[in-house]
């Protein structure tokens, strides 16, 4: 197993790929300027997915980055509104703490209601009584105001 993995770095390192160069060409010397040994060819090739993965990474750090901030934006906007829900929410009363309170309420409002029919009814008594009291002393001042006069005559 060691001796393959040493086989194929020394073609890695020695082999040459041709680009459109003759095999011949090659061995003679002729064209060196068209030729590329294999290992630095595999090398541009590595150095260029490195930079195309590191751009991706990049990218894809940006991308994150950005999903993130939108993340953070609308959780933000959420505990505005669960806030602006807490503000409305403590403006309502629970519905058995208004029963209990409208009962109460009620009860008050019905003791209030007799007391106004008794000052009412008192009044119209009173009223009625004063009434009475005035026509029965109009009538008597006018009848003794008819004695007095016809006396006289």
């Amino acid at each position: 197993m060691k001796l393959l993995i040493l086989w194929f770095s020394i073609v890695l390192t020695v082999t040459p790929c041709f680009a459109g160069v003759e095999v011949a060409d090659y061995i003679s010397g002729k064209d060196k300027d068209n030729y590329v040994l294999l290992r630095e060819h595999i090398d541009r090739i590595m150095a260029e997915k490195d930079k195309y993965y590191e751009l991706c990474f990049r990218q894809a750090q940006e991308a994150l980055i950005l999903s993130k901030r939108e993340l953070d934006r609308r959780l933000e906007e959420l505990n505005e509104l669960r806030k602006s829900v807490e503000k409305d929410r403590s403006q309502f009363v629970k519905a058995d703490t208004f029963t209990m309170k409208a009962e109460a309420s009620d009860l008050l409002i019905a003791g209030i209601d007799k007391r106004i029919v008794v000052i009412e009814t008192r009044a119209i008594t009173w009223t009625a009584a004063l009434g009475t009291f005035f026509l029965v002393m109009q009538v008597a001042l006018w009848i003794w105001f008819q004695k007095r006069n016809g006396r006289k005559s």
